[in-house]
């Protein structure tokens, strides 16, 4: 898992390869201890990525319980065991947005949310980068194509759930507007890139978004498996 954290770390996404790094330490915490070589390498390569990450101890996930999940820092990770398709032509999609566009949304999440339009500025939020108009002049060449500007919007989704994961405030709110937006495209994503959804808690929070929507609930649990699932579903049937 390390290792494929650094090859996105290549391909420019620092924000997954955090992700990846925090998985990584996660899993290593509970199969070691805190002192293992491994454990603690890990902790390194991370508080180089979000330095003071493990001293930030004032954190309170109040959206989650802690069943099935791996212990970072004050947080905690359901990974996403599903796994789509890499294809060529999604690399080379994501290569061609993920300066100007995927880096953008990790950062927008904290800093603008799903939406800040005004009279006089354009839209900062996650949801101006998701405008079709604005993934076309950045994909160039490649936009002219629907296929591919869908697949972008599905690159975005998964940034904006990097960015939600990496935030200390986790604001899941953002995803949520998102898919109350687009739950069609949330139910495609769920098919063929389920691994966009970063974590269970974000699997968790986006069927909160369609409480009344059972065919929608049903179809992501059916697609999108994480750690720690079938412990939590237990747990709400019981309670």
């Amino acid at each position: 898992m390390q290792e494929i954290g650094q090859i996105y770390q290549i391909l420019g996404d620092e924000s997954k390869n955090l992700e990846y790094m925090k998985q990584a330490y996660g899993i290593r915490l509970a199969l070691f201890d805190e002192n293992h070589d491994k454990t603690k390498s890990t902790k390194s390569k991370i508080e180089l990525l979000q330095p003071n990450f493990f001293a930030n101890q004032v954190q309170i996930l109040k959206e989650q319980d802690y069943l099935g999940g791996n212990k970072v820092g004050s947080e905690y990770r359901w990974i996403v065991t599903s796994r789509g398709e890499s294809t060529n032509n999604l690399i080379t999609l994501k290569q061609k947005i993920q300066k100007d566009v995927l880096n953008n949304v990790v950062e927008s999440v904290d800093n603008y949310g799903w939406t800040n339009a005004g009279w006089l500025y354009s839209d900062w939020g996650v949801k101006g980068y998701l405008e079709e108009s604005y993934l076309k002049k950045a994909l160039e060449e490649l936009g002219s194509e629907n296929e591919n500007i869908e697949t972008a919007q599905m690159l975005c989704f998964e940034s904006m759930n990097l960015g939600i994961m990496k935030s200390a405030k986790k604001p899941y709110f953002v995803m949520q507007e998102f898919t109350r937006n687009n739950p069609e495209l949330i139910k495609k994503i769920a098919k063929q890139h389920p691994e966009f959804f970063v974590d269970g808690s974000i699997v968790e929070a986006c069927v909160r978004a369609m409480p009344d929507d059972d065919i929608f609930q049903r179809h992501i649990f059916e697609h999108v498996k994480y750690m720690g699932m079938e412990e939590r579903k237990a747990q709400k049937e019981a309670a």
